[in-house]
């Protein structure tokens, strides 16, 4: 998948599949985060082995990631993971990460949007999202898609340093999010990562 898209501002943004090319803009992206903010992260995403490890996820089908290029620069990446020989194989969990400069632009909804299509495309049914409740802009973001609340885990994860954290868990069937996120797409009223 190859697109290209317009930011709110004006921006051209390439939308395409992760590749082993996109390693060290990969890892670029994720270094320039704030360290609080990749505190939040469920994996080291500052390690080599942990990229590798994702592209090694697409290449054998267990996820579905994404890029947003600016010319050379890594500045979006969204995935959905899948689970394709167990019991939770209709669900794929979303993720997201979109460089701090390019929030509230529509890049968050444009990778939310494209992600949505490839899951559907492979039959997920039901999507799911967890976070800790720190990540407050992701709740906002899915509750405006119709997204619903389905636990809150309390001290059931840690962050980067080893603090212990809620756990949220919020989910949407496939048909359900997909309409919403066409109702809002032309829209301007989003909260944007």
């Amino acid at each position: 998948m190859r697109k290209s898209e317009m930011l709110r501002d004006g921006t051209e943004i390439i939308l395409r599949d992760y590749t082993p090319a996109d390693m060290d803009a990969s890892y670029r992206f994720y270094q320039r985060l704030a360290p609080e903010e990749r505190a939040y992260m469920r994996i080291d995403v500052t390690r080599r082995d942990v990229l590798e490890r994702q592209f090694r996820d697409v290449a054998e089908g267990r996820a579905v990631r994404l890029v947003a290029m600016a010319g050379d620069e890594l500045v979006g990446t969204g995935v959905v993971e899948l689970s394709p020989i167990s019991w939770d194989s209709h669900r794929g969990e979303l993720r997201l990460s979109v460089a701090p400069e390019y929030r509230n632009k529509g890049l968050g909804r444009k990778l939310v949007t494209e992600l949505f299509r490839e899951a559907k495309e492979r039959g997920v049914q039901k999507a799911v999202a967890r976070f800790m409740p720190e990540q407050g802009a992701i709740r906002g973001l899915l509750e405006h898609l119709g997204w619903h609340m389905d636990a809150v885990l309390p001290g059931f994860v840690r962050d980067q340093t080893g603090t212990s954290h809620d756990q949220v868990v919020m989910s949407c069937t496939m048909d359900e999010c997909w309409e919403e996120l066409q109702g809002y797409y032309s829209s301007d009223d989003w909260p944007d990562g």
